[in-house]
């Protein structure tokens, strides 16, 4: 029964710790976002936008990538049958 509490207590203890550290970095962002002008998120975004639009096509789906060796491609597919 010991053993029980003890885990049910570090278990708490981890939980606690990682709501603080949330909590942490959310008031980190906040204070970040409030400290840069309104033009400076706006580039901010569109540089996110646009390096997510050059990496389209190292992220574009594959055509149908055959099991060979229980795999397709980078993924396991023994006995997966989606279509």
């Amino acid at each position: 029964m010991k053993l029980g509490t003890a885990i049910l207590l570090l278990i708490f203890i981890i939980l606690a710790r990682t709501a603080a550290s949330k909590n942490n970095h959310l008031q980190t962002l906040a204070q970040e976002a409030s400290s840069i002008s309104w033009a400076e998120m706006q580039q901010r975004i569109l540089a996110d936008r646009q390096a997510t639009q050059n990496n389209a096509l190292a992220t574009a789906p594959i055509s149908f990538t055959p099991c060979w060796n229980d795999m397709a491609g980078d993924y396991p597919c023994e006995k997966i049958d989606l279509l």
